[in-house]
């Protein structure tokens, strides 16, 4: 009985000996791994720090060092797998893995992200870092001035722009032109009644934040016309009964009184034309246009503004801009018109010319039809085409000489002259009669009789729906030519009388 016991006293404890060596084993591999996985995970620039402020893309940049047995990487962010890449080979030659994770549609606020690392044995690293989630604009406020008190005076405008990062641009517009552009605090700039018309003005601010996130908000406010002599910058800036002309002297333009007869003014002063209308200036005054205003020799117009003659339109002073910026006002844009950059009335898709209407620059055709200034014709709306079978009945699809497309035009084809026969003469299928002229007779032997339109010396037959003349005769003598005899026949008129037939 003593033997058995000994033998399975042995068993147990060669057992005991196997599993101690494999757990030293687990653990001589774990720790190797571990040692090959120390430290291979490292942020660096342009990757931000934990507690930096994110908005739109989140790069991420991990550093690799002996990491041979890496397999598998994984970035976590508010819970959820973004990212994650697989090595297949065991020899892995990447120094550097960079992660690029969109992050819009991360809700704002503090968010935990976690890099995890496994390697092939299956052990794990893994490091967090937690970044402030960003999409909100700076907020924006201002206290005056209001739509209650008009403003008649200059006036300091604050506004109060708060942000949680930082402040990068903020910009107010007035009719898509730039008045004041900040790059840091505090954000004051002074308004008057001349810079704006009168009535209610509506101004808009977009502060942008260091992340690009923008706000872009509307303001608006009272302004009260300026008085008699008081500087002005629009036509509507005046109060009534005064209109804003401007003048060498005075570029920006005055508050002048309307008048009819220079006895309407005070003295010194002469009623003058100035555009559409009249208004009081000084004696000797030279006065300027402004935008968009008819301009000539004796009306040149301000500073900033080119007389340029549009199609369709006599000269006016357009003003000059820079392409890519929002520098014209609302209904123009900015385009390259004789050698200058200026603001333009846009092309909108009522002015569109239709085909076989008269375009140019301002005037496009409408889609599917080409501006084409033909030889002596003046630029016109021609419809595209690639085949006959799309043009109108009478015109051809042919190709633009030097171009690469076709319109449709009308060609006139070449006629051919037709010899025709006189009275009396043989006609036939091959052989057609003149005009006023009836081919009449038996087969092979007709002849071209004239009608009784235009009166008849002989008799007249009704042939069909209309009626011909044939020569009188006279049986005896025989006198009928080109193979005709010499017949008794009924007239029209119901006359009996000799014919040639």
């Amino acid at each position: 009985m003593r033997v058995p016991f000994f033998r399975s006293l042995t068993l147990l404890l060669m057992g005991c000996l196997i599993y101690s060596t494999f757990l030293i084993s687990c653990r001589r591999r774990s720790y190797s791994s571990a040692t090959d996985m120390k430290g291979s995970i490292l942020f660096q620039t342009p990757t931000p720090a934990s507690g930096s402020r994110v908005s739109k893309r989140l790069s991420l940049r991990v550093q690799l060092y002996d990491a041979n047995k890496l397999a598998h990487v994984e970035v976590w962010l508010a819970g959820i797998k973004r990212w994650e890449k697989v090595f297949v080979s065991p020899n892995i030659e990447e120094k550097t893995i960079t992660a690029e994770l969109n992050v819009q549609h991360i809700s704002s606020g503090k968010k935990t992200l976690k890099v995890v690392l496994k390697d092939r044995d299956d052990f794990r690293i893994e490091a967090k870092r937690q970044y402030i989630f960003d999409h909100d604009g700076p907020t924006i406020k201002w206290d005056e001035p209001s739509l209650i008190e008009p403003i008649n005076e200059a006036k300091t405008v604050i506004l109060k722009i708060k942000d949680e990062g930082k402040i990068k641009q903020v910009v107010v517009y007035f009719r898509n032109q730039k008045l004041h552009e900040f790059k840091e605090a505090p954000f004051e700039f002074t308004i008057k009644p001349s810079m704006f018309p009168a009535g209610v003005v509506n101004i808009r601010v977009i502060a942008t934040d260091q992340l690009g996130n923008s706000t872009d908000k509307a303001f608006s406010f009272a302004v009260e016309g300026s008085l008699l002599g008081s500087q002005c910058g629009f036509m509507d800036s005046c109060k009534e009964n005064l209109a804003c002309v401007r003048t060498a002297t005075n570029p920006k333009g005055i508050c002048r009184k309307y008048c009819r007869f220079s006895r309407d003014c005070p003295k010194q002063q002469r009623c003058m034309r100035v555009g559409s209308f009249k208004a009081c200036l000084p004696k000797g005054a030279s006065l300027l246009a402004g935008p968009y205003q008819a301009c000539r020799r004796s009306l040149p117009c301000a500073d900033g503004l080119l007389c340029l003659k549009m199609p369709r339109q006599g000269p006016r002073c357009y003003p000059k801009c820079v392409q890519g910026k929002a520098s014209c006002a609302k209904g123009y844009q900015c385009k390259r018109y004789q050698g200058s950059n200026v603001c333009v009335p846009v092309a909108s898709k009522a002015k569109k010319r239709k085909v076989g209407e008269r375009c140019d620059k301002m005037h496009p055709c409408v889609k599917g039809a080409l501006c084409l200034r033909m030889k002596n014709k003046p630029a016109t709306c021609y419809k595209t085409c690639a085949n006959n079978q799309e043009c109108k009945q009478g015109l051809t699809c042919a190709r633009i000489p030097n171009g690469p497309k076709r319109i449709c035009v009308y060609i006139p084809r070449r006629r051919t002259r037709v010899r025709t026969y006189g009275r009396y003469q043989r006609c036939g299928q091959k052989r057609p009669c003149g005009r006023g002229l009836v081919c009449y007779g038996k087969s092979g032997s007709q002849i071209c009789h004239p009608t009784c339109a235009g009166g008849c010396s002989g008799g007249c037959i009704g042939v069909g729906r209309s009626s011909i003349c044939l020569q009188s005769c006279d049986p005896m003598k025989k006198n009928c030519g080109n193979g005709l005899s010499c017949r008794f026949m009924k007239t029209k008129s119901g006359k009996l009388q000799h014919l040639c037939h």
